[in-house]
């Protein structure tokens, strides 16, 4: 049986980050064995071999950009403040990082029943880089945005929460590993209305992925029985 594929997007600063961490922590202490991609990547300096991910993994825990290859390139210089590079370079740079995790990680794993969470993906491209001169239909068309759409998640969670209540929190963060060009209001605004668009939903249930929205601006204390629930039923 192949394993599901879930990803969580939204807008920055609406509180993925966090529910990836709980929902660790959760299948953890079910005694889930999980596979934890940022950290091999941080040790070794690129994506794990099929051999190397051990047979008895329930989970890949997994985010985009990737911290190896081209998406370190896409993390760590193109979207920097203070570059100049074009919309249509730093599109292709996401869908190439994205080409490459999908073929090497991603799919392989499932075909052998690994279940996939990741935190951002092929949704984080339709919204974030599809603003002028660019659009969606561009965008998705892309060679790696194009293979991910064929193989869409099988549940995209997408953040419920206003922008304006989200940069209330990156204002407040004390870490940052990044100096990212898209954590401005009016950006953020443009970003929240895509996700929510016919358009951008469409490409995802047409191809039978179920869209799941989830009220983020909440305590964890009332967050983390809710992610214990959706994880039983998207598991």
């Amino acid at each position: 049986m192949k394993g599901k594929f879930i990803m969580i997007d939204g807008i920055d600063g609406s509180g993925k980050s966090t529910i990836m961490n709980m929902w660790q922590e959760i299948l953890e202490a079910q005694g889930k064995k999980l596979f934890l991609l940022k950290d091999f990547w941080q040790e070794n300096g690129r994506h794990p071999r099929a051999d190397e991910i051990p047979d008895d993994t329930y989970a890949i825990i997994s985010a985009e950009p990737t911290y190896v290859w081209t998406g370190a390139a896409v993390r760590y210089e193109m979207v920097q403040n203070g570059t100049d590079y074009s919309p249509l370079a730093i599109a292709t740079g996401f869908a190439l990082q994205r080409l490459v995790l999908y073929k090497r990680v991603l799919l392989p794993a499932l075909e052998r029943g690994i279940h996939i969470l990741q935190d951002r993906g092929v949704s984080t491209s339709l919204c974030y880089q599809s603003q002028a001169p660019l659009n969606i239909e561009i965008v998705a068309g892309l060679e790696g945005n194009a293979f991910a759409l064929e193989h869409a998640p099988d549940v995209l969670m997408l953040m419920d929460i206003t922008p304006e209540r989200c940069m209330e929190r990156l204002s407040g963060r004390k870490e940052k590993d990044d100096n990212a060009i898209f954590e401005k209001l009016d950006l953020q605004k443009q970003f929240a209305t895509c996700y929510t668009s016919g358009e951008f939903t469409q490409l995802f249930i047409s191809r039978g992925t179920q869209i799941e929205r989830f009220n983020s601006d909440q305590e964890l204390a009332i967050l983390k029985p809710q992610l214990e629930s959706l994880l039983t039923k998207f598991l």
